[in-house]
């Protein structure tokens, strides 16, 4: 419109003045770089970025405080309560709880290898769960942080910080939109 544009580009980046926006917003954007370094500078941008009314609103993918488990997992998967997409979500924090929070995509697939070597016990739709061999030959990470760990990289002087649910979809709990502002 005559008053506002969207556009494509890398939030690490970006050539955007300081106090520009109203808001700044995304959808895991800051689960998906490098940890702890990028999270950091994304989050000081963000900072910088927002006019001093500005709001910051990011969906995050988080891990519970009370750690996933090998037995929850397989139980899970024994008796499903849950899709496929949100049982894969739940995999890396199982990893993240075990081995730190940022966790390499191709660990996903292995832990899930490890759990299910025969996949015709499982009783999700088999072209689903065949989704996950995607992460064979990826080299990213993604950070899945407590709800403190997340605060923990926020700028000293950011304000009214809050986690705001996000629905009632599967595990909706673990990814809540973190706001705050200057």
């Amino acid at each position: 419109t005559p008053t506002k544009r969207a556009f494509e580009d890398n939030w690490l980046t970006v050539d955007l003045a300081d106090e520009q926006f109203d808001a700044v917003m995304g959808d895991g954007s800051i689960n998906m770089v490098g940890y702890p370094h990028d999270i950091r500078y994304l989050f000081e941008r963000s900072y910088r970025w927002l006019k001093p009314t500005g709001r910051f609103a990011m969906r995050f993918f988080t891990r519970p405080d009370v750690a996933v488990t090998r037995d929850q997992l397989l139980s899970e998967a024994e008796h499903p309560t849950m899709s496929f997409s949100a049982f894969r979500r739940l995999l890396p924090m199982y990893i993240a709880a075990n081995e730190g929070s940022c966790v390499p995509t191709r660990r996903m697939l292995e832990v899930f290898n490890e759990l299910f070597p025969d996949r015709s016990t499982l009783t999700w739709d088999p072209e689903h769960i065949v989704s996950i061999d995607a992460y064979k030959d990826t080299d990213t990470t993604s950070w899945f942080p407590t709800r403190q760990e997340i605060r923990d990289f926020l700028h000293p002087l950011t304000q009214n910080v809050e986690f705001v649910e996000s629905g009632t979809y599967d595990i909706a709990e673990t990814c809540p939109i973190l706001t705050f502002t200057q």
